[in-house]
């Protein structure tokens, strides 16, 4: 069979969107309508449940703001999601050695006199140079500061902490996964720039109880000096391609739906641009 493109459609309004009550970014179709439809040869899959049957294709959808609308498109090319390798910041490169579940940190090891074997060993070894710990997926400049964002999903953990750097590479870790009182897992979604600085976004479950949870959704709001506050909601997203802004309204772009959110009210609402025959056969894969 030949290559699947990826598919990227023209941009729409997202007042065209029709509203669902739930999200189904992760739902999927039964063999039948797939074979009808031959939507193997169309899209790429995501998964495939052997117990149902049902395969979740990728379907994401990017949102954007432009003259104060909003506006939505179909795009393939935003499947995977690229960890960089170097950060640039006001305060220099640094170099991110993500490895996933294994070691993982945040470096300035240029090393460039170095050999390679030479600078393996230097890396692992030193503990003279600049070295954060984490698995590091953005960084970014807001006023005095950088700050990097440190994000491990791996078997469900949702490590997570929020580094905040000065220009003598002093670091402090200003949240992390213990400042609700108990382990709380989340996931990074995004961050989106304000007119006092930026909104870093992450979600996922708190603890409130010894054996008990509860699903939160955090906007963390950081200023060029430094400062930051927390507002948030008993909800969370699904994984998220792109973000858009307009006034208190938030968009996150996902897998066959759209998320809006009200910052200042915490009204949530999902969209979709899925007809009326896709969505009565769209079910949890099981």
């Amino acid at each position: 069979m030949s290559k699947i493109e990826n598919f990227i459609s023209n941009w729409k309004p997202v007042s065209e969107l029709k509203t669902i009550e739930k999200d189904i970014s992760s739902f999927g179709y039964n063999k039948e309508f797939v074979d009808k439809y031959k939507l193997n040869e169309k899209k790429k899959s995501n998964s495939h449940s052997f117990i149902s049957g049902k395969t979740c294709f990728e379907e994401y959808l990017e949102v954007k703001q432009k003259n104060g609308e909003f506006y939505y498109r179909e795009n393939g090319n935003l499947t995977f999601m690229e960890i960089p390798t170097l950060f640039e910041t006001q305060f220099g490169a640094f170099k991110n050695h993500n490895n996933g579940e294994f070691f993982s940190w945040l470096g300035r090891d240029d090393y460039n006199d170095l050999s390679y074997k030479d600078k393996e060993m230097h890396q692992f070894s030193s503990l003279n140079d600049f070295y954060i710990e984490g698995n590091f997926c953005d960084m970014f400049d807001c006023g005095n500061y950088s700050y990097a964002i440190s994000n491990l999903l791996h078997m469900g953990l949702g490590n997570f902490k929020i580094v905040r750097i000065d220009e003598k590479l002093k670091n402090d870790v200003i949240f992390d996964n213990n400042c609700f009182g108990g382990w709380s897992p989340f996931e990074y979604v995004g961050r989106y720039k304000n007119e006092i600085g930026y909104i870093l976004v992450f979600s996922g479950l708190i603890q409130i109880e010894s054996k008990k949870h509860q699903e939160r959704i955090i906007f963390y709001q950081i200023d060029t000096k430094g400062n930051y506050k927390i507002k948030a909601f008993d909800f969370i997203i699904p994984h998220t391609r792109s973000i858009a802004t307009l006034g208190d309204i938030v968009l996150f772009g996902h897998n066959k739906m759209v998320t809006r959110v009200n910052v200042s009210t915490g009204e949530l609402t999902y969209l979709t641009n899925k007809n009326e025959e896709e969505l009565a056969e769209l079910s949890e894969m099981l």
